[in-house]
C-alpha cells in the first residue's frame, strides 16, 4: 500500500484529504511544516518513503513553498535516487498564476485548487501514475 502525507494547518482540510486518499493509501497527516519535516526525515531513515505529499501552500510559519524546497533538499542530502523522489501536489485556495508557477519552479509535481473533489484528485493521481 502506498504512503501519503497530508500537510495542512486546517483540520477540516486534513480530514477531507485523508478521506479522499484513504481508499488508495495509508495516510499520515501533519498540521505544520515542523511536523511534516519530522515525518519526512523519519520516513527516509526507516526507508519507508512517502509516495505522495499533499502540501498546503498557505500555512503560518514556514509556508508550503519553503517546505517544498526543504523536502527536495532533504531528498538530495539523503541520496534519493533520481526519479524516486516523492510526488508532491501543492494545494491551496488561490489560483494566482504566479504562485502556481513558483510551485513548479520549486519542483512540485502538481497543483490543486481547493475545494478539492474526488474527481480532481483522481485525475492528478492518475497523471502522476499513483493509481
Amino acid at each position: 500500500m502506498q504512503r501519503v502525507l497530508v500537510v495542512d494547518d486546517e483540520f477540516s482540510s486534513r480530514l477531507i484529504m485523508q478521506k479522499l486518499l484513504g481508499a488508495y493509501a495509508q495516510v499520515h497527516t501533519a498540521s505544520n511544516s515542523e511536523e511534516a519535516m519530522q515525518a519526512c526525515k523519519s520516513a527516509i531513515e526507516a526507508n519507508e518513503y512517502y509516495d505522495l505529499i499533499c502540501l498546503d501552500i498557505q500555512m503560518p510559519g514556514v509556508n508550503g513553498n519553503e517546505l517544498l524546497k526543504h523536502i527536495r533538499q532533504l531528498e538530495i542530502d539523503s541520496n534519493i535516487e533520481a526519479g524516486k523522489e516523492t510526488k508532491i501536489i501543492m494545494t491551496t485556495a488561490t489560483n494566482d498564476s504566479n504562485i502556481i508557477m513558483k510551485t513548479f519552479r520549486d519542483q512540485s509535481d502538481a497543483y490543486l485548487i481547493k475545494p478539492i473533489t474526488k474527481p480532481m484528485l483522481e485525475e492528478k493521481l492518475t497523471a502522476l501514475k499513483l493509481i
